[in-house]
C-alpha cells in the first residue's frame, strides 16, 4: 500500500484498508454471473477501525480515500485491479510515462496536475470516470490517451500543458459537466 502512495503511520486514530476483490471468485457463490468482458479485481478505500502498532506498516490517509501514483510501478501494483472506488491523483513527483493499465473505472475524481518530469499518460482502457478530469500544468507532458473513455461523471479540465499534443479521447460520448480544453493538440 505504500506503493500507492498512501502515507505511513505507525498508530492512527483512522486508518484506510485497500482491498482487491476477486469478482470472479465473489460472485458466483452469491449466485450472480460475471458476462461480458470478465471482470478482475476492484480497489475499495474505506476508513476502518484502528490497527495498533506491532512493528508492522499501517497506511493513512486522512479524510479521503485517494490513491496517489508516483511511478509506473505504482501504476503496475494496481494492474490486477479494474475498478477503483475512490479519487485517483498522479503525483507531482511523476516522471517518464504512466501507464494505468486494464483500469477501466474510476469511482472519483482523476487528477494529474503540477508533474513538471510527467511525459505522458496513458489509460486506454478506462472506460468510466464518475468525478472530474484534471490535467493541469504538467510542463513536459507530450501525450495523454484515454482512448477508451466513454462517460464522464463531472468537469474535463485540459490547461497549462504547454507542450501537450496528442489528447486522445476516442470513445468520450457522455460528460456531465463543463468542458475546458486550452493547448495546442495536434490531435
Amino acid at each position: 500500500m505504500a506503493a500507492l502512495g498512501l502515507p505511513r503511520v505507525d498508530q492512527a486514530e483512522s486508518n484506510i484498508e485497500l482491498i482487491c476483490l476477486q469478482a470472479n471468485e465473489i460472485l458466483p457463490t452469491l449466485g450472480h454471473r460475471v458476462g461480458g468482458r470478465p471482470r478482475r479485481r476492484a480497489v475499495y478505500v474505506y476508513p476502518s477501525r484502528p490497527i495498533p502498532s506491532s512493528g508492522s506498516q499501517t497506511t493513512h490517509s486522512p479524510g479521503s480515500g485517494q490513491i496517489s501514483i508516483a511511478s509506473q510501478s505504482d501504476a503496475d501494483a494496481l494492474s490486477d485491479c479494474d475498478t477503483i472506488k475512490g479519487d485517483l491523483t498522479v503525483s507531482s513527483d511523476a516522471t517518464g510515462t504512466i501507464d494505468l493499465k486494464d483500469l477501466e473505472e474510476v469511482r472519483g475524481s482523476l487528477t494529474v496536475q503540477g508533474a513538471s518530469n510527467l511525459n505522458a499518460l496513458r489509460a486506454n482502457d478506462l472506460e468510466s470516470v464518475s468525478g472530474p478530469i484534471t490535467i493541469k500544468d504538467n510542463t513536459n507532458l507530450n501525450d495523454v490517451s484515454m482512448s477508451g473513455l466513454s462517460n464522464l461523471g463531472g468537469d474535463l479540465r485540459v490547461e497549462g500543458n504547454n507542450n501537450l499534443k496528442n489528447f486522445a479521447l476516442n470513445d468520450l460520448e457522455n460528460v456531465n459537466g463543463a468542458i475546458t480544453l486550452n493547448g495546442a493538440f495536434d490531435q
